[in-house]
């Protein structure tokens, strides 16, 4: 819940009662303007640390045939001023062959930059360096002396299984949701994504402040290219006005204690780039009714860049079982992941197909008593979630209904196979009998 905490300035005026009280304090008068000066001037340096900083993003990069780095990059500068660009490989500056500015306006400015790095590996970053605004860099990731293009994947997994309040009943497996749903993502490791950055918060880890410190690392990792998973598992509830508050492992009944879906959505809006929110929050009876889940995710896919999948629907709970070892919506997702959502047979796994394993597979565990639910915008495009390696995936229904169809016609035909040979060889035998000759004497 988001405090606004005000601060009241205190202004060096006094309250004349007698003239000769003014007259015997006049110089401490003096001093007093003088520290009102100084405050003041502290103040504003303090104003000007807070304003907003400028900001590099890189528009376009290009290899050129000489194996120098054609970049395009637009700094926007809120304060305005002088801005200088120096380009740097693995934190070292190293000279361009031009920077030029093509346009540029009352806040922002685009240049297009040469330059020539000194191998063909590691980390090229444009930095925007100025003496109000300190410095902020746009990073190109070289592989094989060209600037890398596919995206990095940020994972934030929360579970919390064990609160340390005693009137909140633990659950089995949620930290475990956690943990085995990084580990399953960081094998897109050089596949669908250049780099996988992961923290898990499980248990005592996952108190509020350290969750909203992960928020924080999300909204100042992600590029706009980039995408960011954030998996919460725990208890949920809502209070009597429909909103919903995920339960952190030190929260206890004050709401204040929790997070609340007014500082989720505000987290998820600061994230730049594709966000897939994955709720697989445990509870018990009506703790989470349909009118909060169904209200957070509309106000979340407000946001075009931003899919949510929830375990279940607004009035369901959210079920685990020492059989699957995980609650049904996570290992559901694992096991997409790892192959079996692969239905184009394609080894990519989009949004759609990973919501259809999902739906079929809860539906199975559950006996039909949890429905998972997607939500994402209406615009916005199916896209490829995952990639799948070459050997270790999972096979997907339809490949393994193949393969029984191809055993159990293979069986079948090694079958007749067989009862012909046999029936030949009889035949044969039976005919070669009948050609013998026997002697008489």
């Amino acid at each position: 819940m988001q405090q606004n905490i005000h601060r009241r300035a205190s202004l060096p005026w006094i309250k004349l009662r007698k003239l000769c009280v003014l007259i015997a304090i006049w110089g401490l008068g003096a001093s007093a303007v003088a520290s009102a000066q100084t405050t003041e001037g502290a103040r504003s340096e303090e104003l000007t640390r807070s304003a907003p900083s400028a900001t590099v993003t890189v528009t376009s990069s290009t290899l050129r045939k000489d194996g120098s780095i054609w970049v395009e990059a637009q700094v926007e500068s809120p304060q305005g001023g002088v801005i200088e660009l120096v380009v740097t490989h693995n934190g070292k500056p190293i000279p361009t062959l031009s920077i030029t500015q093509s346009r540029a306006l009352a806040r922002a400015a685009h240049y297009t930059i040469t330059v020539m790095p000194p191998s063909k590996e590691g980390l090229l970053s444009i930095e925007a360096r100025s003496s109000g605004q300190g410095v902020a860099k746009a990073d190109l990731r070289l592989k094989n002396g060209a600037p890398e293009q596919r995206p990095a994947l940020h994972v934030l997994a929360i579970g919390v299984s064990r609160y340390r309040s005693a009137d909140i009943p633990s659950l089995r497996f949620a930290a475990k949701d956690a943990t085995d749903l990084a580990v399953t993502l960081q094998r897109q490791r050089d596949l669908l994504y250049r780099e996988i950055n992961h923290r898990v918060l499980s248990d005592s880890q996952a108190t509020k402040a350290q969750v909203l410190s992960g928020f924080q690392w999300l909204a100042q990792s992600v590029s706009s290219d980039d995408t960011a998973i954030l998996f919460l598992a725990g208890h949920g509830t809502n209070d009597p006005d429909g909103m919903y508050y995920f339960l952190p492992a030190d929260s206890d009944a004050d709401r204040a204690t929790m997070i609340s879906s007014f500082e989720l959505q505000e987290a998820l809006r600061m994230i730049r780039g594709r966000v897939v929110l994955l709720l697989d929050t445990c509870h018990s009876g009506n703790v989470l009714g349909r009118r909060s889940m169904n209200r957070l995710i509309n106000e979340l896919t407000s946001e075009h860049r931003i899919v949510v999948f929830a375990a279940s629907t607004g009035d369901q709970v959210a079920r685990e079982s020492p059989a699957w070892k995980n609650g049904a919506f996570t290992k559901a997702l694992v096991e997409g992941l790892r192959g079996v959502a692969d239905y184009a047979e394609d080894n990519q796994l989009s949004v759609s197909e990973l919501e259809t394993w999902t739906s079929v597979r809860v539906g199975q565990l559950t006996q039909g008593m949890q429905t998972p639910t997607l939500a994402k915008p209406n615009a916005a495009p199916d896209y490829v979630i995952a990639a799948l390696p070459a050997e270790g995936i999972l096979p997907n229904p339809k490949r393994q209904g193949r393969r029984r169809m191809l055993w159990g016609a293979g069986g079948i035909v090694l079958g007749l196979s067989i009862g012909i040979g046999v029936a030949v060889g009889v035949a044969l035998d039976y005919k070669n009998s009948q050609n013998v000759l026997e002697p008489k004497f």
